[in-house]
């Protein structure tokens, strides 16, 4: 039986909806009157009732005015007119109604518990009974009785005959052989977290409890953990219980057995768009990484498989072929339709979207994720988990009554939508159900793929694409990826892989196809904010300047150091006012907090002057360190030593000669008064 224990509001429909028609809202009710789907029986054979626990909102309307009515449709014929059912259409053929089963019948508190015999023998009497046990005709001949059953419960006003509440499940009724082949199925259960940078609580508390619910069965089922997801719960793990225990539940899940565990890029990407912009490599560094990131968080998983989100050329495609995948799971809407009577079931080689030859890989193969099988899930599992399971279940059992008991083996996928993670409501009930189904047998991908035969259609092709339209921001990408490169190869030391691993984490995420341009762009940001922090770790001292007292010395040029790396390069200095005969390159290890290299050095003048500090990588394309310092040069050079001697010099003999010049015209005036005395 589907037993869950989240009871929330199934399908309602708007209040005021009569029998005959429309009709006022009844004194008495509100609009909290609701109808959830608390469990029922998943599958119903000969002689099994059919059992549906209801939680019953009656809102401030008494109960001895309202009434519970089931009515059961006909089998339906077709998947689309399942689908119509899921909508809200009403269903064409009426089979059978109970009467109606007053809610005072039942206790105040809890659960509304129905317990429905099946009439399916060919008797043509109507189903009779009230009461806690009304009984429910098929109106069938034994062994024509398979088929989905369109299941309708409606709360209704007696004093008014309004309905105020509604919703629609399904009666499944299988009875195939015992050597049936049944419909094998293969889920895939996302594992990933919208913002994986910094989990919210609530993101960690769903995703653990998601995890939790899916230890407790032993159902096969394929997990599609994305490895930046795992990687911000490996950062998390340490100081948040939740992320510990999801990260467990991981390991642990990876290594049981009918588990499945897939490898997968670090992020969605698409192939066609990085190859076709000239990044192949981008693509292999994604799936790298990828797999870098599940084994060292102890999770093991197996490669082969690609799942793709949309179409791919032939370059992509071959890229991904490349990269070891030999198996695709595809949307439906990513390959060229055909008209089909079936349901596709069955794997398929594959051909690009390019007009050249359809080539394939031998060995690649495909399969489609169901498209309405995923809708099923995702239009109600967030409201109304049993019903979910239910509406699911159902369309298995559509897929499997199209060609049923047949010798060949047919399979389909659930690929819930992109971030979707299923609630542990829907996880119990959903493998409970499997587990007991006479009609559907669960397996892994790789399970699907060795049991189910591939079809006789030949290849499908994919849609046309152009992954150069993409809006991917290429020059970015190149220019990030090339920077990162010289860093990595200019740093040693412990911590230096995992900073290079985290820049390259940043660049990665900036690809992922899950995101629009300005949030790829947002995210490439990001990168480059977290490279520059690494370089602000690297400085020239402040205010720093050398002082030279002779015309040629040894100079040491000093470079700081925060990182907790090893950092090597090459130092540049170059200056107007400076000659290097040993010339102006030194290469420079980084592994202290301050560090210096030598250069001799000659003082071309005196004075003050700035010169130019570079530290680079070893082959020039990244620059570490720039900056200036002053030189401060208190030695004259020997021109200007010259020059002032002769300067002297020139002021002496001129102090001289105006000396001697003095002291002749003194004596010689001497004489001359000498002689007048005389």
């Amino acid at each position: 039986m589907l037993c869950l224990a989240v009871v929330l509001l199934g399908t309602a429909m708007p209040m005021g909806i009569t029998r005959a028609g429309a009709a006022s809202q009844p004194a008495g009710t509100n609009s909290k009157n609701s109808l959830a789907l608390d469990s029922q029986t998943p599958w119903v054979g000969p002689g099994q009732p059919f059992d549906m626990q209801l939680a019953v909102n009656t809102g401030s309307a008494p109960r001895n005015i309202l009434s519970l009515v089931i009515t059961v449709y006909a089998a339906l014929g077709t998947r689309s007119g399942f689908q119509e059912t899921v909508g809200g259409s009403a269903a064409s053929r009426q089979l059978d109604q109970t009467p109606e089963l007053a809610l005072s019948n039942y206790p105040a508190q809890g659960i509304v518990n129905l317990d429905m015999p099946i009439i399916a023998d060919g008797t043509s009497s109507p189903g009779a009974g009230s009461g806690a046990a009304p009984t429910i005709n098929l109106y069938c001949q034994p062994g024509n009785c398979q088929g989905v059953y369109p299941t309708t419960i409606r709360l209704i006003n007696t004093t008014t005959s309004v309905t105020t509440a509604t919703l629609t499940t399904y009666l499944v009724f299988a009875s195939p052989p015992a050597n049936t082949q049944k419909l094998r199925f293969a889920w895939v259960l996302p594992i990933s977290i919208a913002n994986s940078a910094v989990p919210t609580p609530a993101e960690l508390n769903s995703l653990d409890s998601s995890l939790g619910s899916l230890t407790e069965n032993t159902i096969p089922v394929t997990l599609d953990p994305e490895p930046a997801t795992v990687n911000a719960l490996s950062v998390e793990a340490p100081s948040q219980p939740r992320a510990r225990q999801a990260l467990a539940d991981l390991q642990n899940l990876s290594q049981s057995t009918g588990r499945e565990v897939l490898n997968s890029p670090y992020v969605s990407v698409d192939p066609s768009a990085l190859v076709d912009n000239g990044l192949n490599s981008e693509l292999g560094n994604q799936v790298k990484r990828g797999n870098q990131v599940l084994t060292d968080a102890g999770i093991r998983a197996t490669s082969g498989t690609w799942l793709a989100t949309g179409p791919m050329d032939q370059a992509g495609l071959s890229a991904v072929v490349e990269s070891g995948v030999n198996q695709l799971i595809v949307p439906t809407s990513a390959m060229i339709s055909r008209s089909e009577a079936l349901s596709p079931a069955q794997p398929f080689p594959v051909a690009a979207s390019t007009a050249i030859a359809p080539t394939t890989a031998p060995s690649t193969v495909a399969m489609f994720a169901d498209a309405q099988l995923a809708s099923d899930l995702a239009s109600s599992a967030g409201n109304d988990p049993a019903l979910a399971a239910s509406r699911v279940i159902a369309d298995l059992s559509m897929i499997y009554f199209e060609d049923p008991n047949e010798n060949v083996a047919r399979g389909v996928v659930l690929e819930p939508p992109a971030g979707f993670i299923p609630s542990p409501g829907f996880i119990t009930a959903f493998t409970a159900a499997l587990g007991s189904s006479p009609i559907v047998e669960s397996t892994t991908i790789g399970g699907l793929f060795s049991e189910v035969p591939p079809g006789t259609g030949g290849a499908r092709r994919f849609m046309p694409t152009s992954g150069l339209a993409s809006g991917l921001p290429v020059k970015i990408i190149r220019t990030d990826r090339t920077q990162l490169d010289e860093f990595s190869a200019a740093i040693s030391g412990q911590q230096a892989a995992p900073t290079a691993r985290r820049l390259g984490d940043y660049i990665l995420e900036g690809e992922s196809s899950a995101l629009r341009p300005s949030e790829q762009l947002r995210a490439l940001e990001n990168a480059d904010q977290a490279f520059q922090g690494q370089l602000q770790l690297l400085s020239l001292p402040n205010a720093h300047s050398i002082t030279l007292t002779s015309r040629a010395a040894r100079v040491p040029f000093t470079i700081l150091s925060a990182a907790p790396y090893v950092v090597s390069g090459e130092l540049h200095v170059t200056s107007e006012n400076l000659v290097f005969p040993h010339g102006n390159i030194e290469a420079i290890s980084l592994d202290h907090p301050t560090n210096a290299a030598y250069l001799d050095v000659q003082a071309r003048t005196s004075g003050s002057f700035s010169v130019d500090v570079t530290v680079n990588t070893v082959n020039g394309s990244l620059t570490l360190v720039h900056g200036r310092i002053t030189v401060q040069s208190t030695v004259s050079s020997l021109i200007a030593v010259i020059l002032s001697i002769g300067a002297v010099a020139v002021l002496l003999v001129w102090w001289a000669r105006s000396w001697w010049s003095g002291r002749r015209q003194h004596g010689a005036h001497t004489q001359g008064a000498v002689r007048g005395t005389t």
